[in-house]
């Protein structure tokens, strides 16, 4: 939002005197004593010259950008660089530097989180008693003609929802989607306030004269697995003033702390927004999932198209096998979302696999889409590829649009996997992309298949915000013999 400050800087230590200046100004302007300042300065620096000394040692050439925001009870700085990599850590977990323990003992929510290709982020709250967190006043007027409130002023306030904001979600889909919107449940008020009861829903909502004009929520229904960001919805005469970003970025701070493995998010490819505020917010690109959004939905006369998207919340490494064929693509996204791998025992993870049977079947997601079969595979033997077979032939009995096969990339081998990609390949599935911290917590290699006829399909139409998002289209279109001839 407006109250931010971001500060960029040359990754020397002789322009630490920026970021005194800086904060000092921004504590003063927003209520803040001179020792109150004093103390931030210190931190601060501390941060940045800890950012310096790991990602650019030796005097490398290179920058940083120092981010200032009120939060409540204090300020928090973020320091963003694209150096030396980095292990991720989290405060939460005990696992921080030697070298920040000091300020580690002073801040609240000191983490670092790897970008892959975008980078570092190092952020911590550190706390300021009274602080008053002045926002910059907007001249509503000036932006949006017929904004809604009574004031002269007015500013989104970006908060987690309470139970009084339940109709307010349903109206503001309702105002936006009609009864179009692909989460049917959430014309319900009832449903949400259920799920939000038992923690199946995060919501995060931004609130002007006490009307939702913004949401973004979280959901999941078993313990683990990323949840899955969604109805991320801003009322058209709030955007583009940073609403979205902001209800993305407290939805991220609001899941640390709710201990959430991951959030998983699938922007629409119909404009560039989704994507921005998911990038805005550390969630980085995995995969494309041809077909995934039923016809009609947001008014389109073909099945949609949206990206696969990733943030890991729990940084360590990941064990998994990795199939022949699709190598080259699951470690590109495994960096992407700077996670470092290494090899699945795959013995251990079979004796904690336990009763979880080897394929599970599901009709629709859990945004509501219909049309679609997902399957995940587990284990394999004469059993499972049986099954296997016999499941894909029912989703053609069933008359499904699409189906998704998530094959499971720690507890089966690189061998299993080879002879599964390869029978799936023989029923026309191709490349989907990465899935983390899937059923059990486990990583999966997700392939797709196309049944619907292709001319329902859209796949060229698309609005793509990043290189790494095309390249992403590129393979995925490639491995698949019908759509390879419109790259």
């Amino acid at each position: 939002m407006t109250n931010r400050v971001r500060l960029a800087i040359p990754s020397g230590t002789e322009h630490l005197s920026l970021v005194d200046a800086v904060v000092t100004n921004f504590v003063v302007i927003h209520g803040g004593s001179p020792l109150q300042a004093s103390e931030l300065v210190n931190g601060v620096k501390g941060l940045v010259a800890w950012t310096i000394d790991v990602a650019y040692p030796s005097g490398a050439p290179g920058e940083l950008v120092v981010q200032l925001e009120p939060v409540e009870g204090g300020v928090r700085c973020t320091i963003e660089d694209w150096g030396a990599p980095v292990a991720a850590f989290d405060q939460a977990s005990g696992e921080v530097p030697a070298a920040l323990q000091e300020i580690a003992g002073a801040v609240s929510e000191l983490r670092m989180i790897n970008l892959g290709h975008d980078g570092k982020r190092l952020s911590a709250v550190f706390p300021v008693q009274g602080f008053i967190a002045k926002l910059a006043s907007i001249e509503v007027a000036h932006l949006r003609r017929g904004a809604p409130t009574s004031g002269e002023h007015a500013i989104p306030e970006v908060r987690g929802a309470l139970p009084s904001d339940v109709e307010g979600i349903s109206r503001l889909v309702f105002s936006i989607y009609g009864l179009s919107y692909v989460h049917e449940n959430f014309y319900r008020p009832a449903w949400i306030a259920e799920q939000i009861a038992d923690g199946s829903l995060l919501s995060t909502v931004a609130v002007v004269d006490g009307e939702v004009v913004g949401h973004h929520g979280l959901l999941s229904d078993q313990p683990r697995v990323a949840f899955e960001s969604g109805v991320g919805v801003v009322h058209p005469i709030w955007q583009g003033i940073g609403v979205a970003s902001s209800l993305a970025g407290l939805a991220v701070e609001r899941a640390y702390q709710a201990g959430i493995p991951a959030i998983v998010a699938r922007a629409v490819l119909i404009h560039p927004y989704s994507q921005r505020a998911e990038h805005a917010a550390g969630i980085r690109i995995t995969g494309l999932l041809v077909g995934g959004v039923p016809i009609g939905v947001y008014g389109a006369t073909k099945r949609g198209t949206t990206l696969l998207s990733y943030l890991p919340l729990t940084p360590h490494e990941h064990a998994v096998s990795i199939p022949s064929r699709y190598r080259a693509q699951l470690t590109a996204a495994f960096q992407n979302l700077g996670v470092e791998i290494a090899a699945a025992d795959v013995n251990f993870v079979r004796a904690e696999f336990g009763a979880l049977p080897a394929l599970e079947v599901h009709l629709g997601d859990d945004l509501g889409s219909n049309g679609t079969c997902n399957i995940t595979l587990g284990g394999w033997d004469d059993d499972a590829r049986a099954k296997l077979i016999d499941t894909m032939r029912d989703a053609v009995r069933a008359k499904s649009d699409i189906v998704y096969c998530d094959v499971d990339l720690s507890s089966l081998t690189t061998p299993q996997l080879d002879e599964i990609v390869d029978l799936l390949r023989t029923y026309d599935f191709f490349y989907a992309g990465l899935v983390v911290y899937g059923r059990a917590g486990h990583d999966h290699l997700r392939m797709q298949a196309v049944l619907a006829p292709l001319d329902t399909i859209e796949v060229t139409d698309l609005v793509l915000d990043s290189d790494f998002a095309r390249e992403v289209r590129q393979f995925v279109l490639s491995d698949h013999d019908q759509f390879s001839h419109l790259l």
